[in-house]
């Protein structure tokens, strides 16, 4: 291996200085990282994030830890596992101890892993003869690399890849000088763990390693040297180091196979497709095309130009000290494009694999600028405006995404989370094979791969595979609206009602011919953005009546307190919009019964009716709310009552609050009730209750 460097004739670097530096952009870094961490969206690659984050979400639902884990998105078998899923097992232990969010608790683990692989970094600078202070100047260059803060929060392997990898070179170059068993056990512990979670990260920092011992081999065969080990030992220790990790991940690979070949459409995922995909062809390495796409990443994700070309710059003309640390982390920021000319073509989340060699570079070239014969005062300019240049980047490309509204969810998500259940199927063509639907609605799917839309033999096996389960919805998305012959396919074998039921933006939604009469009852309620009810001229279903205990706790009735024992309802027990909001659907007439003590009572009631009721062209004549005390014998008397009528009321539109005091008498049930307006019609009275507590 490489020898430490020699003690430097360069001015000497306060390290007190160097350290305030770095310490204050650790805290830049961590704020940055945490803007939106509350917030459910994963800016950045969504396929890719979701693709984890659902596998995560069933890990968690699932006992005991499988190797064979969950990635519902392409049917049946639900299982095509790709990286070993420690990165999964750690998010879902660290949510079971902080609670919250799954989101929160993976950028939790992201982070966590990123800022471990900082000390793997100072150690091997340590060990390679750095000095402190030029060390913390190479570290916040790592830290202010845009990529290490967006992508440091993502939901995303990278950083436990990254930090696995680094901790493998910090362990391998110590056991590896002294022979110390007990660091070269480190380096294969944590190579393994490299290998097993992100093969292509740990290739790229098996290449100065196979430099390392090329060089020390070349030395040995030139001649003996004083304390210098002969080639055989180099040689051995390499194969007893890197073969078993080799043959370890070698058999994650294999197994992986033989998972993935039970579903018929996880063949890209084989290792050939996926060697042929990562590696591509040898024209691909020549494509203009992929070169201009890689320098767009890369001057958004790593390096700002203006820093490239200083950094170039110092290494030609700097101290020769720090040229090679320079040249050599350039080249190997140069050579991931080279091994993987499409993945860095298209993907920036990619370059969390190699955009620490460019910021070491640029570290190191900051540090000769430091050690350059400039006075220290302009040369600790120099290096202050190259760590803005690259914040700017950050601030520029990626802290936007940061601060997007919303939760990663949309209309069609929320709808289909409300109305289908945990176990339920979603069936989805023309979306490819994305993971975005199925994790936002947290529903297994079968994602038709775009091409297998009209592969008939493909659809059949598919179908059948999903026996025993039960499909709520087809959902047909851009140019498969107009595919019959899926539609056919799928009412003949999933019982998918053949008229559509909903549309969202280019999507039409069919729904499984079980649940059409329930959902066409809770129609009037739907209040999702950009959904589109399609129903027409069937009839409404009949209504319901029973007692709550009879409906296992419906969660319906979540918002209620205390919970009815008894209810009536026209259509469909219900909620309105998303459950967050916890609107319960009270279209006149309603009535729900509870069971309270005798004597003076309190109740605290939010209601309403929605605005689609009176803003269409047909309008609700108004809605009577009602609390009223029915006796054993069936007699109700009055307790309250308000008549909305928002059509011609202003102070009747919106949501409504009252605080009611009554008695009930010994023997007496209390009734909340919806009527029809003064017409006696219901059309358009889509009242609903938004809280109820009695007591």
């Amino acid at each position: 291996m490489t020898q430490p460097a020699p003690a430097t004739r360069a001015r000497p670097l306060d390290a007190r200085v160097t350290f305030a530096l770095f310490a204050l952009v650790l805290a830049l870094h961590f704020a940055a990282a945490t803007v939106g961490w509350n917030k459910d969206a994963l800016a950045g690659n969504t396929f890719r994030q979701t693709q984890t984050a659902i596998s995560t979400y069933f890990i968690q639902q699932e006992p005991g830890l499988s190797l064979a884990y969950p990635t519902p998105v392409l049917g049946k078998q639900w299982s095509i596992p790709m990286e070993f899923p420690l990165y999964q097992w750690t998010v879902v232990a660290a949510n079971h101890l902080t609670g919250g969010s799954l989101v929160a608790s993976a950028r939790l683990v992201s982070l966590v892993c990123f800022y471990l692989a900082l000390p793997g970094l100072w150690l091997l600078l340590r060990e390679a003869g750095v000095e402190p202070a030029r060390r913390w100047i190479v570290g916040a260059f790592v830290l202010v690399c845009p990529v290490y803060v967006f992508y440091s929060r993502a939901f995303l392997i990278e950083s436990m890849a990254l930090m696995f990898s680094v901790w493998f070179l910090a362990t391998l170059y110590p056991g590896l000088r002294r022979s110390h068993r007990g660091w070269l056990a480190a380096a294969f512990a944590t190579g393994t763990a490299a290998i097993l979670v992100k093969v292509s990260t740990f290739l790229l920092f098996l290449v100065p390693v196979g430099v390392a011992f090329a060089w020390q081999v070349w030395l040995a065969l030139r001649g003996p040297a004083a304390g210098r080990p002969p080639a055989r030992h180099w040689l051995r220790q390499a194969v007893v180091t890197l073969v078993p990790v080799a043959v370890i991940g070698a058999a994650w690979f294999l197994y992986t196979d033989t998972v993935k070949a039970r579903n018929p459409a996880a063949d890209m995922l084989m290792a050939g497709p996926q060697r042929l995909y990562n590696f591509g062809h040898l024209a691909d390495r020549f494509s203009g095309d992929n070169w201009s796409r890689w320098l767009n990443l890369s001057t958004h994700a790593a390096i700002h130009p203006a820093v490239f070309a200083a950094a170039l710059l110092a290494a030609l003309l700097g101290p020769r000290r720090w040229r090679g640390w320079v040249l050599g982390g350039l080249a190997l920021f140069l050579l991931a494009p080279l091994v993987f000319p499409f993945l860095y073509a298209w993907h920036d989340y990619y370059y969390y694999a190699n955009a620490g060699f460019m910021a070491v570079a640029a570290g190191f070239a900051a540090v000769g600028v430091l050690d350059s014969r400039l006075p220290r005062w302009l040369g600790g300019l120099l290096v202050v405006g190259a760590l803005l240049l690259q914040a700017r980047l950050f601030t520029t490309h990626y802290l936007p995404d940061e601060r997007g509204e919303g939760n990663g969810d949309s209309g069609l998500t929320q709808i289909l989370s409300d109305l289908t259940d945990p176990n339920d199927v979603l069936v989805v063509a023309g979306q490819d094979w994305s993971s975005e639907l199925p994790w936002e609605t947290r529903r297994r799917a079968l994602m038709i791969r775009h091409g297998f839309e009209t592969n008939t033999a493909y659809l059949e096996r598919a179908f059948q595979d999903l026996h025993g389960e039960f499909v709520a919805v087809l959902i047909l998305t851009g140019d498969t609206r107009s595919n019959a012959a899926l539609l056919a396919l799928a009412a003949s074998r999933l019982n998918i009602h053949p008229e559509p039921f909903l549309e969202y933006r280019d999507s039409l939604v069919y729904v499984n011919r079980a649940l059409r009469d329930e959902w066409s009852g809770r129609a009037p309620g739907f209040a999702y953005d950009h959904v589109s009810v399609l129903r027409r001229n069937e009839s409404a279903p009949p209504g319901l009546s029973g007692d709550v205990k009879n409906l296992h706790g419906k969660s319906v009735f979540n918002g209620l307190s205390p919970r009815p024992v008894k209810f009536e309802v026209p259509f469909m027990l219900a909620l309105l919009g998303p459950t967050t909001q916890h609107m319960l659907n009270a279209h006149a007439t309603t009535r729900l019964w509870f069971e309270l003590p005798p004597g003076p009572r309190h109740a605290q009631l939010d209601y309403g009716i929605l605005d689609s009721a009176w803003q269409n062209a047909g309008k609700t004549d108004g809605v009577d709310f009602l609390l009223l005390a029915e006796s054993a014998g069936g007699h109700a008397r009055p307790l309250w009552r308000r008549l909305l009528d928002p059509a011609n009321a202003v102070g009747d539109r919106g949501r409504q609050s009252a605080a009611i005091n009554f008695e009930l008498k010994p023997g007496e049930r209390l009734i909340l009730a919806t009527g029809p307006g003064p017409s006696g019609a219901n059309a358009f009275d889509w009242a609903y209750v938004a809280h109820f507590e009695a007591r």
